[in-house]
């Protein structure tokens, strides 16, 4: 439960009661350019381990917007897609 934050106001020597502030949440359009973490694991049908692995062997595109949860660009995922059917994506040493 919220309490009300009593403070006194030094100019009238009185008590005033504020409501605490609400948090600012993004909100982006659903035609945005952007998708979430979940949208790109729902999409390929992957984990996030295999995403972050993916990042580092396969050259995944890094998220633009890092936060809760992160946005990767639309158009940096379908370049990935297009190099990927090019056979330029760099495969690990390790990798088959």
């Amino acid at each position: 439960m919220d309490y009300p934050v009593i403070h006194q106001s030094y100019q009238f020597g009185s008590y005033q009661v504020s409501q605490p502030r609400p948090k600012k949440r993004i909100t982006l359009p659903v035609h945005c350019r952007y998708c979430t973490t979940r949208d790109v694991l729902q999409m390929y049908g992957i984990t996030a381990p295999t995403l972050s692995r993916w990042q580092k062997l396969r050259g995944f595109p890094k998220p633009k917007i890092y936060g809760n949860p992160n946005r990767y660009l639309k158009e940096d995922i379908a370049q990935w897609e297009n190099d990927l059917g090019r056979g330029k994506v760099i495969e690990h040493q390790g990798c088959t």
